[in-house]
């Protein structure tokens, strides 16, 4: 394939994208998790106890949105929804106009690994078993507070098929910044890139995320994408990613507890 030009910031922005879905399905088909295509490009997936991913993923508009309410009001579907923005704000108004919320946005981020050089020491960041239930700890303290990951869920992810990587950076022994990947031939997805708070501001996520850069180029990656939190941009700002659009995310009001 040739190589992706970032010049074209929707062609990046379509990858960013299609790369994010791709992640989703691939899980969801691994783990037989209910999937369902309500439309040409937009699903939703959902499996008892697992947190992620559990949404509906792809583009929406008023009919769309109603045809999923009954499976949502029933707990069968997930209440949330993740698709790109858009430059009109027709999507939000038909996400309101069915019970939704519109939450967060997500920038959209991309990272062209042709152009990509870190001269700092080699880490060894790539965790092996008996570090999942120190990684599990992270994530859960991070981001799933009210409905974590489950020690099943992480070791059967981490035996899986699926190119999942599980990374994190230990400081004196303990593990302070984690984060997960998925490769492809061309391309990684960065998840889950997340530091204790007790550890924070001292550029750790940087060296993690450097790390793996280095490893993916050294693997023939063309690019990187991820998903980042708005207080994050200037922090991957400064290793090199650049924002080609954003995510938002839309809750249903009377959604599930």
């Amino acid at each position: 394939m040739a190589n992706l030009d970032f010049g074209n910031k929707e062609e990046v922005a379509e990858l960013i994208e299609e790369n994010l879905f791709t992640v989703y399905r691939e899980i969801a088909w691994e783990f037989e998790f209910d999937f369902h295509q309500i439309a040409f490009e937009t699903c939703w997936v959902i499996k008892e106890n697992i947190a992620w991913p559990r949404m509906f993923f792809g583009p929406a508009d008023d009919s769309i949105i109603a045809s999923a309410l009954p499976s949502i009001e029933n707990k069968k579907a997930p209440p949330t929804w993740i698709l790109r923005s858009e430059d009109s704000d027709l999507t939000e108004i038909a996400f309101q106009n069915n019970g939704f919320k519109k939450v967060k946005i997500w920038p959209g981020m991309a990272l062209d690994l042709m152009g990509f050089s870190n001269s700092d020491p080699k880490l060894d960041c790539k965790l092996q078993e008996e570090d999942l239930e120190s990684w599990l700890e992270v994530v859960n303290t991070v981001f799933f507070t009210k409905d974590p990951f489950t020690s099943d869920y992480i070791q059967s992810l981490f035996h899986s098929e699926l190119p999942i990587t599980f990374y994190g950076l230990k400081k004196e022994g303990e593990l302070v910044a984690i984060a997960l990947t998925f490769q492809n031939e061309e391309y990684i997805n960065l998840f889950m890139v997340a530091t204790l708070p007790a550890f924070r501001k001292k550029g750790y996520s940087s060296q993690l995320i450097n790390q793996i850069l280095v490893d993916a180029k050294k693997s023939n990656c063309d690019a990187a994408f991820l998903q980042a939190t708005p207080k994050a941009v200037p922090m991957y700002n400064k290793i090199g990613f650049n924002t080609f659009c954003n995510f938002d995310l839309y809750w249903f009001l009377n959604g599930h507890k």
